[in-house]
């Protein structure tokens, strides 16, 4: 299996102001515009591992190739345009973030019959750290996956929170409606009751909270 160095330092998690909530929102999103701006039909699996350490797998029934995955500006997302991102930097920022602050030893990318695997390695030039990636055959799988470890119990709770912030056909948020139409749809909530504001299905933060928004959604 051979290792391949990228240019990604791992000193770049440092320069990225990621919290919890917003690597969970960048992973799930991924599923969610693949799966046309919904989460339904994406599998969440966690299992205890010991020691402290779970193994998270989320699973979509869509297929790629492994470029999408690996090339910065190769996206499945460029010709969609309810879709978030579309030049693949979220996925590697993710990526870094869970492997230095998670506890993710790697984290692992597949989907038809390819795995890429990114992990930390030594810098060619100078003595930092670098993403590096491998890409190898697997068995045949419909649809995609990533997964990973990660001794960080409170992230698997964001990601679990997170779900609900997007559209998905068991999210109680976009049941009976006051009013809705082709382009926009509210429903009011009792005074003081935490609501939500969302675009494209996508729940934004609003006072620097996803449940800052009261007495409606919209």
């Amino acid at each position: 299996q051979l290792n391949i160095p990228t240019g990604i330092s791992s000193n770049y998690a440092d320069a990225v102001v990621w919290d919890n909530d917003k690597i969970a929102r960048d992973l799930l999103q991924n599923f969610y515009d693949g799966h046309g701006q919904t989460l339904d039909g994406v599998k969440f699996v966690v299992n205890p591992i010991g020691k402290g350490k779970y193994n998270v797998r989320i699973e979509g029934k869509t297929t790629y190739s492994a470029d999408k995955a690996l090339y910065i500006g190769n996206s499945t997302k460029v010709e969609n345009a309810n879709a978030a991102g579309n030049y693949g930097e979220g996925l590697k920022m993710a990526s870094l973030k869970m492997m230095v602050e998670k506890g993710a030893k790697d984290v692992k990318i597949g989907s038809d019959n390819w795995q890429l695997t990114y992990s930390l390695g030594n810098a060619n030039v100078g003595d930092g750290r670098v993403i590096q990636y491998s890409l190898e055959k697997a068995k045949k799988c419909d649809g995609n996956y990533l997964e990973f470890e990660t001794n960080d119990f409170s992230f698997i709770q964001s990601l679990r929170e997170s779900i609900n912030r997007f559209y998905h056909s068991g999210n109680t948020h976009f049941k009976e409606p006051n009013f809705e139409n082709d382009l926009f749809g509210i429903r009011l909530l009792k005074p003081g009751e935490k609501g939500a504001l969302y675009v494209a299905g996508q729940r934004f933060e609003y006072k620097d909270s996803y449940d800052g928004f009261k007495d409606a959604i919209l």
